[in-house]
């Protein structure tokens, strides 16, 4: 060691003032414990004071640093507050497997355009028997008025607007659910206007839904046994499909008198 006495303890305080108080390490050649004592064994020799300064100067910046359990609190802290913002952006379907993926609805590629309920009240219901496995409903919609019907479509329909929507439903169960999307699109509904978005020339328009239940599920012929319903469509909310509830009723007399003949012709 170069220190060659044993400090004094009240002289110790006295060391530590003075290496912070930052005093010229050159005029601290020596230091006296405080006994009265003159004996060389009590001086501390220069050559020790430096390292001691630096011991002081380590342990007051020590003090002033953080301590090993607040860096690793504060990277711990950073690193969750990392890890809840990806989880924030990146969707749901990409944590979940290709299977589950398959299942979610529809994408705005394919947008539902017309949405809503066909139903047969419970006395038909039981007249009409609805366990024959070729039955069917036909769902078409229509604009509700010619106005906006682009002139050659109009011309080859004879002036009455043409099924921009068509669907054909197998075997339905009552109440049924209907979802028509652009996939069931008819020729004349799928053409588009010239502006820049490109929208359906019937877009806005509301729309004449008409149902039939088709008791053998040819959609050519005509049968007493045959229901049918008809409801309006209006696009109130441009950012959510039309809703329309169809009921169905029986033809009447005269709708069955005419089908039966010309079911017999």
């Amino acid at each position: 060691s170069n220190i060659n006495c044993k400090l004094h303890p009240c002289r110790t305080t006295s060391i530590f003032r003075t290496a912070t108080r930052g005093i010229n390490r050159n005029n601290l050649s020596s230091d006296r414990c405080g006994n009265g004592d003159d004996d060389d064994n009590t001086m501390i020799q220069t050559k020790a004071l430096p390292k001691f300064v630096n011991h002081i100067a380590m342990n007051n910046h020590s003090k002033n640093s953080p301590t090993l359990f607040q860096r690793n609190h504060f990277l711990t802290k950073m690193l969750t507050s990392s890890i809840v913002s990806i989880l924030g952006i990146v969707p749901f379907s990409a944590w979940t497997s290709n299977a589950a993926s398959e299942e979610l609805p529809l994408s705005n590629t394919n947008p539902v355009l017309l949405s809503g309920y066909v139903t047969m009240p419970p006395s038909l219901s039981k007249d009409n028997d609805q366990s024959n496995p070729n039955a069917a409903l036909y769902v078409t919609a229509r604009p509700n008025r010619p106005d906006n019907v682009p002139a050659a479509i109009l011309n080859g329909t004879r002036g009455k607007p043409p099924p921009v929507l068509a669907a054909r439903y197998s075997n339905p169960a009552f109440p049924f659910e209907i979802k028509l999307t652009e996939a069931d699109l008819t020729e004349e509904g799928a053409a588009r206007t010239a502006s820049e978005n490109r929208r359906l020339w019937w877009d806005g328009e509301e729309l004449i839904v008409s149902a039939r239940w088709d008791s053998d599920g040819i959609a050519g012929t005509r049968d007493p046994t045959d229901l049918v319903g008809r409801g309006m469509a209006s696009n109130n909310n441009k950012y959510s499909p039309r809703v329309v509830e169809v009921k169905l009723q029986d033809r009447g007399i005269t709708g069955k008198l005419l089908t039966g003949k010309s079911k017999k012709l």
